[in-house]
């Protein structure tokens, strides 16, 4: 009598009460109680299986574990005492030797084996019949037939595998598919399925009664005629499962199974040394693989089936061989990948695999084993798979193959390698795996169990339909989920969204599905709630994103257009519905749908264009049309925007393109070309009054890697206010007044990267720095290229199609090249914010469209020419910024400033003693002088003094006086950093 057979005849509430559980609540299905091991009310019992677990010591098994931990005896010794608690005798008579028998191997490990406590799994003697043909004793069988005393003796299965054969195809299969050699093949008794076998199982019947051979499944019953099972007649190898002496004891079509035929776990035979670890995997050959290895292992037929209802069998198995480790290993599979053959279209099927590892791991762990799981390397697999056959076919070693084991994982670790989406659909299915709601769909209504009378359950009708949710849309602030109602008369609604209000509250709900339709709801709250968790859980509808952000998506690391979506070089498109599928997701772009004055507007979305343009043509009749190399540089600029990740990962900026010129100068159309680049069509944002913080926030959110262009750029009130948002912008940071509620409340991020043009350049010095100017004139245009280059523009966005698709192609050389030019600018002493700036942008074209030596002297030009122009206005921002710089490290603070009436009192020549140092320092060269400074203080219209006499602490001192209402933000800070130092602008007051 097998282990199973045996534990299956216990009377589990009679069994357990008699070893020392006191039951408090019984429900005919489980019982709870207190814990004989705690003595905590946590003890749950499943009556049916016999399974128990304790809450509150978190100490689980089934009847074996729990009679060994009662009476601390080892999983062995429970096994004998309940057997003499049911009457069994203890040992099995014992069996007659096979004639031709398989030998057990040596039960000693290899040193190898012993140092990754992996038991060995032995090996047979050499010198088997050839079963591959007819044998000279009898042609018509291959094998001696037994006595008619022995075919008593042996199941009909073993009976069956001497009588079958191998074919020389099925052989050569096995060898050269799976890496089998002929010993192993001879020692596990593979035999080839099909039509011969018709014959066979007639001289089965002439040797076994018809009742025992459709026991066994070798016979089926069709109208009263036994006819042979139909798998054993087609064209796929029969696996049989030998127990430790090699008789037959089980059998199994490769891939298939008897009906009404349990499946067992493969096989006894495996584990005949008693080893304290092993392997388990998926199926048969897998484990027999694992032999060559010197590795013990079994195989799981059907993942899902022993991770579940066959759970039982596999734990009573292990427990019976006294197996304390367990590493989980199954398939290695890429299912991801639409070229490869084992492709899932559908996210939530990819990762079967990795769900039934975790869940096997776990519940093996529950049972009382160690486990840990294995994961084969990707590098192994041919054509997205790889297992432990296919390894074995590959020459892999014991030591590859020792390597995974010893690397392998705690289940928990395991979930935590998942990418995360892995994780989200393995959670998913756990949650779903475990859940024991009472709610449940039947007949396209829902039922809930509820109590009886007596303590019976019975099932209640709460609704007369049941609801399919065929689409989730996700937006950064809400789910839209789209559903369909199916009624018990079969009447199915349309597919329609509902809304949070909708499905949260029972009367709401009522109301809901009533106006859809003949659908009722009879439910109350909890039934509500129970039957959304239950549909969310069973859910396998379509998960569709739709960002706020267009162009690249951090978070799912695609490019996503109106047109297509890319994703490592691959091109997706879109489908009827407008929407993106990729790998499993759907991407529905969004428009930009603010105006900036607060009305509702729809901005089109930017296409890419994939009809190829000869770019070095397009840059030279731009060059033309605008008159010199403001073509080059702008286009650098759009270049530079596509890599602006890895260039702002780097340098923590991204520099602000800034055409101006005169009305009418051209700047307007130079720049809608510029944005054409970007798939972008747009007349530009205004910068105007009616322009809000909140709508430019958003603007800069919604383009991301993408450029943004802002227009009319004026040095007035109502457009300067922006200048800190554009300066923050820069740094993709949130500083300066007034831009925190603008970012920060709104949560909105810098994405996008900056375009400015206007008639004049910005005053603001901080804003300027940040700025590549371009002076547009229709003086230098020529006609003939700007008609030209009008005419073409539609097609300038395959610029950005190609770098997106080839990205990894240009980003090292763009990098390198970025590194190179600024650090030759900044030898030819140009500043290190102006370098950057101008070194991104050329250094990208230069790497992507042409080298052109005119065109990088023209830059050194243009950045001395910025250098000289800005000189005298650095000077003192320079001072100003070093100061503010200085009072954060305490090296200058109350004892030079003060802060009273709205007015800054800076006592400069204390100040500039100790900036000339700092300056030197962090220089290396010569400070301005103090006299130079002085002299441009006094042409500021916020300085109101600069010899003012009065005390600065309790010094009198000559001091500047500086109007903050007139100040710049730099000025500013500088006060907010004195406040910081607990004085406020309308004290005087100064400690020391």
């Amino acid at each position: 009598m097998s282990l199973e057979n045996i534990i299956s005849r216990l009377d589990n509430a009679a069994f357990f009460k008699e070893h020392g559980f006191v039951a408090k609540k019984n429900t005919g299905r489980r019982a709870e109680g207190i814990c004989p091991f705690c003595g905590e009310a946590k003890f749950n019992l499943n009556l049916e299986k016999g399974l128990w677990q304790c809450f509150g010591c978190h100490k689980s098994g089934n009847q074996i574990t729990f009679y060994a931990q009662k009476n601390n005896v080892s999983n062995r010794e429970a096994v004998k005492a309940i057997k003499r608690y049911l009457g069994v005798e203890d040992d099995l008579p014992p069996r007659k030797k096979r004639r031709s028998g398989v030998s057990g191997a040596q039960s000693g490990q290899s040193e190898e084996a012993a140092g990754q406590g992996i038991s060995p799994a032995g090996s047979t003697e050499d010198g088997r019949p050839d079963i591959d043909g007819p044998s000279e004793i009898n042609e018509q069988y291959p094998h001696k037939e037994a006595a008619p005393d022995e075919v008593e003796q042996k199941h009909p299965y073993e009976r069956l595998i001497e009588l079958a054969s191998l074919t020389p195809a099925d052989r050569e299969s096995l060898k050269k598919k799976r890496g089998f050699t002929d010993e192993m093949i001879e020692e596990f008794k593979f035999r080839s399925g099909g039509g011969y076998l018709r014959e066979i199982v007639g001289k089965l019947q002439g040797e076994y009664s018809g009742d025992r051979l459709l026991e066994v499944g070798i016979l089926r019953n069709v109208n009263g005629t036994l006819l042979p099972e139909k798998q054993l007649l087609e064209d796929r190898i029969l696996i049989p499962y030998l127990d430790e002496e090699g008789h037959v004891y089980h059998l199994r079509p490769h891939k298939l199974g008897f009906s009404n035929i349990p499946a067992q776990p493969y096989s006894r035979y495996l584990l005949r040394h008693h080893p304290k670890k092993i392997v388990l995997t998926e199926g048969e050959f897998k484990a027999a693989a694992l032999t060559a290895w010197e590795i013990a292992g079994i195989g799981g037929p059907g993942t899902s089936s022993f991770g579940d209802k066959n759970l039982d069998r596999l734990v009573f198995l292990l427990q019976e061989f006294d197996v304390k480790e367990v590493c989980v290993i199954y398939d290695s599979e890429e299912k991801g990948d639409p070229s490869l053959p084992n492709f899932k279209e559908q996210l939530n099927k990819r990762y079967d695999t990795q769900y039934w590892s975790y869940i096997m791991a776990y519940k093996l762990h529950q049972a009382g084993f160690k486990t840990t799981v294995g994961w084969l390397p990707a590098e192994w697999r041919i054509d997205g798979k790889i297992d432990f056959d296919g390894a074995l076919a590959q020459g892999r070693t014991a030591a590859e193959i020792r390597k995974v084991i010893k690397e392998a994982k705690g289940y928990k670790e395991f979930l935590a390698t998942m990418d995360e989406d892995g994780q989200r659909v393995i959670k998913r299915k756990i949650a779903k795996h475990f859940s024991k709601k009472n709610v449940k769909r039947e007949f396209n209504k829902y039922m809930v169990t509820v109590p009886g009378v007596n303590g019976q359950e019975y099932d209640k009708e709460i609704s007369n339909f049941v609801i399919n949710i065929k689409s989730n849309f996700f937006t950064q602030d809400s789910v839209i989920r789209n559903v369909q109602l199916v009624n018990t008369y079969g009447e199915v609604s349309d597919v329609f969204p509902i809304e949070s209000s909708a499905m949260a509250a029972a009367d709401a709900f009522k109301k809901f599905v009533l106006s859809k339709g003949n659908y009722i709801f009879k439910g109350n709250g909890t039934d509500l709630t129970n039957i959304w968790e239950y549909e969310f859980l069973n859910n396998d509808g379509e998960l569709i994103y739709m960002p706020e952000q267009i162009g690249w998506i951090d978070a799912h690391k695609v490019w996503l257009f109106g047109n297509m979506a890319i994703k490592d070089g691959k091109i997706y498109r879109p489908d009827n519905d407008g929407i993106i599928w990729v790998e499993g997701k759907g991407f529905k772009p969004q428009s930009f749908s603010v105006a900036s004055d607060s009305r509702v507007s729809e901005n089109a979305i930017p296409h890419l264009c994939e009809k190829e343009i000869n770019i070095c043509d397009v840059a030279e009749r731009m060059k033309h049309s605008v008159g010199g190399y403001e073509a080059y540089i702008a286009i650098g600029w759009v270049i530079a925007t596509i890599f602006s990740r890895d260039i702002f990962a780097k340098y923590k900026c991204m520099p602000i393109l800034f055409p101006h010129g005169k009305r009418e100068s051209g700047k307007t159309t130079f720049m809608r070309w510029i944005m054409g680049f970007f798939g972008i069509e747009t007349e530009g944002i205004s910068v105007g009054k009616t322009t809000t913080a909140n709508f430019i926030a958003r603007a800069l959110s919604y383009w991301s890697s993408l450029g943004v262009w802002f227009d009319e750029y004026r040095n007035e009130s109502g457009v300067i206010e922006k200048d800190g948002l554009f300066r923050s912008a820069y740094n993709r940071q949130v500083s300066g007044k007034g831009t925190a509620t603008a970012f920060q409340s709104k949560g909105f991020s810098v994405h996008s990267v900056i375009s400015i043009s206007g008639e004049e350049l910005p005053k603001d010095n901080g804003l300027f720095t940040r700025c590549i100017p371009l002076q547009i004139s229709s003086y230098k245009r020529q006609r003939e290229f700007y008609e030209s280059i009008n005419r073409s523009s539609e097609y300038f966005s395959y610029l950005t199609f190609s770098l997106i698709r080839d990205y990894d192609l240009y980003k090292d050389r763009i990098m390198a090249n970025i590194a190179d030019l600024k650090s030759t600018l900044v030898s030819r002493g140009i500043t290190d914010r102006t370098a950057e700036n101008w070194a991104i942008c050329a250094a990208a074209f230069d790497s992507v469209v042409m080298e052109d030596a005119g065109f990088i002297k023209w830059v050194e030009q243009s950045c001395q020419e910025i250098k000289r122009t800005g000189e005298e206005d650095h000077m003192l921002n320079q001072f100003w910024l070093d100061t503010n710089t200085m009072i954060s490290s305490h090296e200058v603070g109350l004892k030079h400033m003060k802060v009273e009436d709205n007015k800054l009192y800076v006592w400069l020549q204390g100040v500039y003693s100790e900036w000339s140092v700092y300056y030197r320092k962090r220089t290396g060269r010569e400070p301005f002088d103090l006299q130079s400074i002085m002299k441009y203080l006094r042409e500021e219209p916020y300085c109101l003094d600069s010899s003012y006499r009065c005390f600065i602490g309790k010094v009198r001192r000559r001091a500047a006086v500086i109007d903050l209402s007139q100040a710049n933000e730099i000025i500013q800070e500088i006060a907010d950093s004195l406040d910081e130092l607990g004085h406020n602008h309308d004290s005087g007051d100064e400690e020391y």
